[in-house]
């Protein structure tokens, strides 16, 4: 019950925040306007960015692999909204 509305929370200040009040934010665009192209992408950088942290790595080689993973799949995103191509249902 607590995630649950603590998501609701969550979604509600976005909400107000962007679509009340107009704040744009462009992370939250790019991976919004092609979050298709990001859901078919991001198992396959996954997979590539798994090979190179092991499973017991320490911490900071963990968040360095998440940055790795986080940064890469928005570079490809960008790249697709940059050239103005869009993957729709």
């Amino acid at each position: 019950m607590f995630a649950a509305g603590f998501s609701m929370l969550v979604l509600s200040g976005f909400v107000i925040l962007c679509d009340i009040g107009g704040i744009s934010i462009g992370l939250f665009r790019t991976f919004g306007t092609n979050a298709l192209a990001a859901y078919f992408l991001h198992h396959s950088i996954e997979i590539a960015v798994h090979n190179l942290v092991p499973k017991d790595s320490p911490l900071p080689m963990c968040l360095l692999g998440l940055a790795i993973f986080y940064i890469t799949t928005y570079v490809f995103i960008r790249y697709l909204e940059k050239q103005k191509i869009f993957i729709r249902l």
